[in-house]
């Protein structure tokens, strides 16, 4: 049984994706070969200024050794990567371009692109084709060299896909299966047996359309090939609708209608699996859902969600806890104040310890803003304008 997860408070710059905010840095369009001090001497000018921030009593510490710059910046041209230690090759997600960049990092101080892996125009096993303005979200690589993609649909609110292809190969898709709207963060348990995908499920830019968020796990063939449509299984939150949402559990914002009109499974339309770990059993997946502020449990032989775990509220009035408050006031201010603030995971990576699994969160924080509705609002317009007060 897994342990309940005791949010930590990292917060990392947000992903570059869609409406997010990028980063303002160089490195946010480069995939960099990182390893410990004593593998290679590491050139000072590698990445300009790198923020580093660690423990004085730190065991490790991390230095660039080389880089790959893609000449694209702040248009999502570098972000997830996935390293195959067989062929040296490092696999970076190049959403702009709808494409994996292929590195050669045999010599990681001088990281060389081979080629992209191409998503468009791959027939998947139920016979629909990745089309034009698809977009890769995610890559992992198990370590036989079976390459897994993530791709949105070019109508976000539709199904997408995993493409797969050979890590060790010359860029050409073994094949595809279809999964839930806009998969966006793909994993292979421990075992290799399974993919298993977030299917984020974000409503279109007007609110118009909301498809249920879900999680997916796909069967894997024992060799590098595509498995077969049978091979898909979605887990959905249908189980969690109405009084059986546990309570802490945020599903707010315009009721949207399924297609057929209904608005019937409201929570499961609401919900928005982000980012996806599994225990090192390969038995359960853990699945964060940002805006909800809590963490879904999936049993991965059932295809199951099993429990849904809301993180609650942060005491930023607490030593410890300080924030900067303002954003107006043109420098950093940490300090304590009386509010409380919501964890929202993104990132999520599971380890165990004693026969203990622990899940670390990367809590990013974010806000639903869809068409006419805007969920921020700052504290001087609250009690106006149809705001409620405090």
């Amino acid at each position: 049984m897994a342990a309940r997860p005791r949010p930590h408070s990292t917060r990392v710059s947000a992903r570059v994706r869609r409406a997010r905010a990028a980063a303002g840095s160089a490195v946010v369009a480069a995939a960099a070969a990182i390893a410990l001090p004593l593998a290679l001497p590491a050139a000072a000018d590698v990445v300009d200024a790198p923020v580093v921030h660690a423990a004085n009593d730190a065991a490790i510490a991390l230095s660039p050794l080389g880089r790959y710059a893609t000449g694209v910046f702040d248009e999502s041209a570098a972000e997830i990567v996935a390293y195959h230690a067989r062929s040296q090759r490092l696999f970076s997600v190049n959403a702009h371009a709808a494409e994996v960049t292929v590195l050669d990092v045999s010599d990681a101080a001088a990281p060389a692109a081979l080629f992209a892996l191409q998503t468009t125009g791959v027939v998947a096993a139920d016979g629909s084709v990745v089309r034009e303005g698809a977009v890769a979200n995610s890559v992992a690589v198990r370590a036989d060299g079976l390459a897994v993609v993530a791709v949105e649909s070019h109508v976000k609110t539709d199904d997408g896909w995993l493409v797969f292809f050979d890590a060790a190969g010359d860029g050409t898709a073994l094949g595809a299966v279809r999964v839930g709207a806009l998969p966006d963060m793909v994993t292979i348990t421990p075992d290799g047996r399974s993919a298993v995908v977030a299917n984020e499920g974000e409503p279109a830019d007007d609110f118009s359309v909301d498809p249920e968020g879900s999680v997916s796990v796909v069967a894997l063939p024992k060799k590098v090939s595509a498995p077969g449509p049978d091979a898909v299984r979605t887990a959905d939150f249908h189980a969690f609708e109405g009084d059986a949402l546990p309570d802490g559990v945020r599903v707010f914002g315009p009721d949207v209608p399924a297609p057929d009109g209904s608005l019937a499974y409201r929570v499961s339309r609401n919900l928005e699996p982000e980012y996806v770990t599994v225990s090192k059993d390969s038995r359960t997946a853990y699945a964060t859902l940002q805006e909800a502020n809590a963490v879904a449990v999936v049993d991965i032989a059932s295809a199951t969600v099993t429990d849904m775990w809301p993180l609650g509220a942060k005491d930023h009035a607490l030593p410890g806890n300080g924030i900067d408050p303002s954003d107006r006031d043109g420098g950093v201010d940490i300090r304590q104040v009386p509010v409380k603030g919501l964890y929202m995971p993104d990132a999520v990576a599971a380890y165990s310890s004693r026969g203990a699994t622990y899940l670390v969160t990367a809590n990013e924080g974010d806000a639903r803003e869809w068409g006419g509705y805007e969920e921020p609002v700052r504290v001087k317009d609250l009690g106006d304008d149809g705001v409620p007060p405090l």
